[in-house]
């Protein structure tokens, strides 16, 4: 009877380790999907769904579906997924960017900045976070918080074109043509700099087929900004 006991034991501990092994097996394959070395969200969705199925707990499996969704545009999916992963794991801050980003392109601009912050108490020299939170502020129209923050990363990041465009812009808005053109055309020379390559890894998850029309349009936004002060000099 004991040795029956033992064995059902042992075929028991074996099928969670083979359960917790299939699960992180098609996560893994779910994230080669989602960019690792492949990319195709509907072959990536598959396997992350499988891997939830099997265990919902798992690690950055919400956080990846919740990234997965927000690129494809399904908000609502986006924010339930980022919010599982916030209740299994509440100490992992990139969640709060997420999250932070999804609440951003919802219009929910004050519990963007919200998020954004408690991302940025943890790691305030990330230019993409701060530039995202500047972002924020512009859609709020706080054109003086803009500057704050593009300015803020940029002590971080001094040749990032992202912060010096959205830097510029705020400048142009408040009236100081001078240091604006000046930003804007640091923006210009260092994106034109890190080509479509340095745009595709600025934007993780994104499908690399876009990145020459991602970058084209970047550079032509820039290029638009520095006109301006050129107008208004």
């Amino acid at each position: 009877m004991k040795r029956n006991i033992l064995f059902l034991s042992w075929l028991i501990v074996l099928g969670v380790l083979f359960s917790a092994n299939l699960a992180n097996f098609y996560f893994q394959t779910g994230n080669y999907y989602f960019g690792d070395g492949g990319y195709n969200l509907v072959k990536a969705e598959k396997y992350y769904q499988k891997a939830r199925e099997i265990n919902p707990e798992l690690a950055r499996l919400n956080y990846q579906i919740a990234r997965l969704h927000f690129i494809k545009g399904n908000f609502y999916e986006a924010i339930w997924s980022i919010n599982k992963e916030l209740q299994f794991y509440p100490d992992y801050p990139r969640s709060y960017y997420v999250r932070g980003l999804i609440y951003g392109y919802q219009g929910n601009l004050d519990k963007s900045i919200e998020d954004f912050k408690k991302f940025l108490e943890w790691k305030p020299e990330s230019w993409a976070w701060r530039n995202d939170l500047a972002w924020v502020y512009f859609q709020k129209g706080d054109i003086e918080a803009v500057e704050r923050e593009a300015r803020l990363g940029l002590d971080y990041n001094p040749d990032n074109p992202w912060l010096s465009n959205i830097y510029g812009v705020a400048l142009l808005n408040m009236g100081r043509k001078e240091e604006a053109k000046k930003a804007l055309q640091s923006s210009l020379y260092n994106f034109e700099r890190i080509g479509q390559k340095g745009w595709g890894a600025a934007y993780p998850g994104n499908d690399p087929r876009i990145y020459k029309k991602g970058y084209e349009e970047t550079l032509s936004a820039i290029k638009e900004n520095l006109a301006l002060t050129e107008n208004h000099l």
